[in-house]
């Protein structure tokens, strides 16, 4: 924390020495970035938030989905007769 300050105080020190026209561009830059940033994160969340619901997306049915997994299932447990 006691860093990010630090070199906060040092890009504003620089900041202040341009021409007001650069810092004008640098505001509009920054601006642009967060927006995009925010745009992403969005998009990020909304298709983490669709996996949470466990909605599968494939034309399959039901039926077929579980003739699959009982097919893949293997037992190599063998059992001895008393």
């Amino acid at each position: 924390m006691k860093n990010d300050a630090l070199i906060l105080d040092n890009y504003l020190k620089l900041i202040n020495l341009l021409p007001e026209e650069d810092k004008l561009e640098i505001i509009i830059r920054l601006s642009k970035m967060l927006q995009t940033k925010r745009k992403n994160s969005r998009k990020l969340e909304k298709k983490q938030g669709d996996s949470l619901f466990g909605a599968l997306d494939d034309s399959d049915s039901a039926e077929v989905w579980i003739d699959r997994i009982r097919s893949s299932r293997t037992f190599t447990r063998s059992i001895e007769p008393l």
